[in-house]
């Protein structure tokens, strides 16, 4: 049996087995799984490091891109529920997407931009958060250092 679960929380499960022959056996047994949200890896300005916001720019796009891997295959993933910013809930792409391989490791990223007034971000902020869901519906979510001021 197989089951996903497409919103992070605690379930549980259980297993009855009966037996086919003349004696009526029955077995059972119950666990509680947690499903948690799956993390990605995201480049804010891709290849730059420092990831510099300026607040005083809000109408500025910031690329950032979600890292495909032997683990994601960026095709999965449903382009129109991408949001970014302070908790990754903020801004909805208003660029993109674009799949390429944007590190050079033979995996094809994608690539979205963000309005930084869109974000919420706050002078002060350390961390940017992108959220997107799969195809499936599997919730994904991955951070990025950032310095907003």
């Amino acid at each position: 049996v197989e089951h996903t679960w497409t919103t992070p929380g605690d379930y549980t499960i259980g297993l009855k087995v009966t037996s086919s022959d003349s004696l009526v056996l029955t077995d059972t047994d119950l666990t509680t799984v947690k499903v948690k949200v799956c993390g990605i890896a995201i480049d804010v300005w891709p290849n730059r490091y420092p990831n510099r916001i300026s607040l005083r720019r809000s109408t500025t796009v910031i690329s950032v891109a979600v890292l495909g891997s032997d683990d994601l295959d960026v095709a999965s993933l449903d382009e129109t529920t991408a949001k970014f910013g302070k908790t990754g809930t903020e801004a909805s792409p208003v660029n993109g997407p674009t799949t390429t391989d944007i590190n050079a490791d033979g995996h094809m990223d994608i690539l979205y931009g963000f309005k930084v007034g869109d974000c919420g971000f706050a002078v002060g902020d350390t961390q940017a958060v992108l959220t997107i869901r799969t195809d499936a519906g599997a919730e994904l979510s991955g951070s990025d250092d950032v310095i907003v001021n």
